[in-house]
């Protein structure tokens, strides 16, 4: 018999992570200590242990706390308390219609980068630096059988899209922009664990219609078939 995973789920938003902790019924974990970053969730599927970190809500504005330094700090803080094997960033991202993206698509990445950093316009290490290009855990098998969508995911700090960052990601090859997905990758980098990055779309960054109203129009649509996929893709990994 395969020895037990410990798998660990990083998801940015409460409201995104909800279906998941009700279909597979996660209990939320108790700190010895008040924790300031993040609320833990653990569950058990197919011998597996599961764990799902939310970053704590920002109770000085009242939301969620998006974005890559709260992701990347929540990454490295419960990599270091649970000592994960494999570990799965989720959410929702934007897709380009002129790339094939529709609404509620959901993309595994093949590769993550950042698109709104410039540590130094000309040297090359630098550049580099900048975009990341970080590797991440993927498969033929899991495109197939799951009928996703597969591609880069561009991570950076602005929902609306500036000429800058259209660029970059057009440099990059980007499939789908969000805020988390290059910021946990460096972690998990760092850390020698291999990540899965699902991405849901919500908004087409390249139409005429803003970002946010899409999102508040899509939001719930995007989550629902993100979850349907990410259900999958965990009794996959159970085999």
């Amino acid at each position: 018999m395969n020895k037990p995973k410990r798998i660990l789920i990083q998801m940015a938003m409460f409201d995104e992570a909800r279906p998941l902790r009700e279909i597979f019924n996660f209990t939320q974990e108790q700190f010895a200590h008040d924790s300031v970053l993040f609320d833990l969730y653990k569950t058990t599927v197919d011998q597996n242990i599961l764990y799902l970190v939310i970053p704590k809500k920002c109770l000085r504005y009242d939301v969620s706390r998006v974005g890559s330094l709260m992701a990347a700090l929540v990454a490295w803080a419960a990599i270091e308390l649970l000592q994960p094997d494999l570990m799965i960033n989720m959410g929702t991202a934007g897709g380009f219609q002129s790339k094939g993206a529709k609404i509620g698509d959901v993309y595994l990445a093949d590769k993550a980068t950042y698109h709104d950093r410039e540590f130094h316009p000309i040297r090359d290490a630098f550049k580099k630096y900048s975009v990341g290009d970080y590797p991440v855990c993927f498969d033929e098998k899991w495109v197939t059988a799951l009928a996703l969508k597969k591609g880069i995911v561009s991570s950076g700090n602005r929902m609306l899209l500036i000429d800058a960052d259209a660029k970059q990601m057009e440099k990059n090859q980007a499939v789908a922009k969000d805020m988390e997905a290059a910021a946990i990758a460096e972690v998990t980098e760092l850390k020698n664990i291999p990540i899965i990055i699902l991405k849901s779309i919500t908004d087409l960054v390249d139409i005429k219609q803003s970002s946010h109203e899409q999102f508040d129009q899509n939001f719930h649509l995007a989550v629902e078939q993100l979850i349907k996929k990410a259900q999958g893709l965990i009794l996959l990994l159970g085999k």
